[in-house]
């Protein structure tokens, strides 16, 4: 096989359960944060890091902005 490997989206984490991301609110930098650790976690392929980041953004969501 010649040449790199082209890239391919992160699997699937979610097992059939709707755990979709959180949306974010605009301009809130703990927001921003929890996406930003939510993508990195699926570029490398980890679902539990992934999925600690949607609990802790709707943990923060229902705290900070409800």
């Amino acid at each position: 096989m010649t040449g790199a490997m082209s890239w391919q989206p992160p699997p699937d984490f979610s097992y059939g359960l709707p755990m979709p991301v959180p949306t974010p609110v605009p301009g809130c930098a703990d927001c921003a944060d929890f996406v930003a650790r939510h993508r990195a976690a699926r570029y490398v392929r980890d679902g539990s890091a992934a999925a600690d980041a949607r609990v802790l953004m709707r943990r923060h969501l229902d705290e900070r902005h409800r």
